[in-house]
């Protein structure tokens, strides 16, 4: 009986959200750009007309730049909107490199508004894609 209450417990949707977006931090950290495509779903797409291939490219573009790097994440809320789920949190980055990781590094630690990036479910209880990341503030060319 214990073993089901914390199986029903681990595989809640808020838990298993916050889960998911803590491998796509860890990933970007790490530079598994190969687990961050999984992370995203098939038909990704945000307010600045990036899809799915744009986003992989341009992450890696951006963060194959840092020496080292480091997500500083702060939670402001969890919702559900039907079948997906928004994350908010502000997101703040350290460490150095070239250039472009300097300039990205700048422009989003000026931030003050959260992301809202929006998971749905693929799949089993653990299965979760990234759909969608809004932020505000973030003007992207």
């Amino acid at each position: 009986m214990c073993a089901a209450l914390a199986l029903w417990w681990w595989l809640q949707p808020e838990r298993q959200v916050r889960r998911a977006q803590t491998r796509l931090i860890a990933a970007i950290e790490g530079r598994d750009f190969a687990a961050f495509e999984r992370l995203l779903a098939d038909d990704y797409r945000d307010r600045w007309g990036h899809d799915k291939a744009n986003v992989i490219s341009r992450t890696q573009e951006v963060f194959q730049q840092f020496l080292f790097v480091t997500v500083v994440r702060e939670e402001k809320g969890l919702d559900s909107r039907g079948a997906e789920w928004v994350l908010r949190e502000t997101i703040k980055l350290t460490g150095t490199g070239g250039p472009l990781a300097n300039y990205a590094k700048d422009e989003l630690n000026r931030l003050t508004q959260p992301f809202e990036i929006t998971w749905r479910r693929t799949g089993g209880p653990t299965q979760w894609s990234l759909t969608r990341v809004e932020q505000p503030e973030l003007e992207l060319r």
